[in-house]
């Protein structure tokens, strides 16, 4: 076994030691991710948790998921339908290269990055959003897709208590950001307990840093 392959075995070894650890220290597993990328699908999976958000295996760009969330009830009563074309250039380049379905709720775009089909991603999102845990939902933005400095200001002022923010540089005034040095997707997605305590954040909605 060469030695590239012995550690990653290592790497994943501690992090399912650190994964156990917390799990153990969280209390309230009733909840709701919504993310506007696929980190909250990827919480869940760590926590050992059932998906209760259809906000999994998908992105959606930041001056969307601003509108969605600022009138969330209105958008989740949406039926989803399904466009050829996304508003978003860069989203049709990289489908130039990979294909996924592209979703609209009214006028807000959901770019099914994981899903095969639109029949799959219409089955999925709907089953989990049945599922959804109205009075216990959690919201996560990162400082990507379009992110503004406008963008994360509004965000902030949401009327969320369960809110934090994953950015690329660091703002005193943003009271929901957790900054993540060297900025990057894997940062994000795997590496996320550096950063701040997520069973701190789900079990009281505050944000405690590491």
């Amino acid at each position: 076994m060469n030695q590239k392959i012995l550690k990653k075995k290592f790497q994943d070894s501690i992090r399912h030691i650190k994964l156990f650890r917390e799990k153990k220290k969280i209390n309230n597993k009733e909840f709701t991710l919504i993310s506007n990328n696929c980190w909250g699908g990827l919480v869940s999976r760590d926590l050992n948790v059932s998906h209760k958000s259809p906000f999994v295996g998908l992105f959606i760009m930041t001056p969307d998921f601003i509108k969605l969330i600022s009138n969330f009830e209105y958008y989740m009563q949406q039926d989803l339908k399904f466009v050829d074309k996304s508003k978003y250039e860069n989203v049709n380049i990289q489908r130039a290269e990979s294909t996924f379905p592209i979703g609209m709720l009214g006028d807000i775009e959901i770019d099914f990055q994981h899903y095969k089909t639109e029949s799959e991603a219409y089955e999925k999102w709907n089953r989990r959003k049945n599922r959804m845990v109205w009075d216990n939902m959690y919201f996560k933005l990162a400082e990507k897709y379009e992110c503004t400095y406008e963008h994360l200001v509004q965000f902030d002022n949401l009327p969320y208590k369960n809110k934090l923010v994953f950015t690329k540089n660091k703002y005193d005034n943003i009271n929901s950001a957790v900054y993540i040095p060297d900025f990057q997707l894997k940062k994000e997605m795997y590496h996320y307990r550096r950063y701040f305590d997520i069973a701190h954040w789900l079990n009281t909605g505050e944000i405690k840093l590491k």
